[in-house]
């Protein structure tokens, strides 16, 4: 990234330098445990849905994209206009602060049949913008799915019969570009 500044400063300034580095020691960590935390509540709160996981573990890649479509772990992000343009029939000048709702995205009724649903035989939640898109494509996509997944494989066979407590209450930590539960309380029975 220096190099790049230092051949076009204009092109990547240091203060954009410092923003990447700055995401790039939390994105990995933090945006990966809530996307497993949120997999594990949504397969958990339908018991049924996690007997289907246990039952046929074919379903996981499945899982793990409709996790990121139906409750994603980052459901907003900020971008900025490079240069003056139309979005909506509304014109926005270069430099427009924009705040992008991600996981509205994932319920559009034109792209998903019936997004209010949670369905593990959705066959395109593979679709959605919870990596973003084109060159904001996420880095470490392949890897958080990849650790989700592995999750996912590791806890049914271990807890084929886990459950949620009943009458937990969850908590969120308030924070905008994240989400996902802070503590979630299960039990192998």
């Amino acid at each position: 990234m220096l190099e790049i500044h230092e051949k076009e400063p204009d092109k990547l300034t240091r203060k954009e330098i410092v923003s990447i580095l700055y995401s790039l020691t939390f994105a990995g960590h933090e945006t990966t445990n809530y996307l497993i935390g949120n997999m594990v509540r949504r397969l958990l709160e339908d018991p049924q849905r996690w007997d289907a996981v246990v039952e046929n573990p074919e379903l996981i890649a499945r899982a793990v994209d409709e996790v990121l479509r139906y409750d994603t772990s980052v459901p907003i992000w900020r971008r900025a206009t490079t240069r003056s343009t139309e979005l909506g029939g509304i014109e926005l000048p270069a430099g427009a602060k924009l705040l992008l709702w991600l996981a509205a995205a994932g319920r559009d009724s034109d792209a998903f049949p019936k997004p209010e649903t949670f369905d593990l035989a959705r066959t395109n939640a593979s679709k959605t913008f919870a990596f973003g898109e084109g060159v904001h494509y996420c880095l470490g996509a392949a890897l958080g799915k990849l650790e989700a997944r592995l999750a996912l494989e590791a806890l049914p066979s271990r807890f084929p019969r886990l459950r949620l407590l009943k009458d937990q209450i969850l908590d969120f930590r308030p924070n905008l570009s994240f989400r996902g539960p802070e503590a979630l309380w299960v039990t192998a029975v």
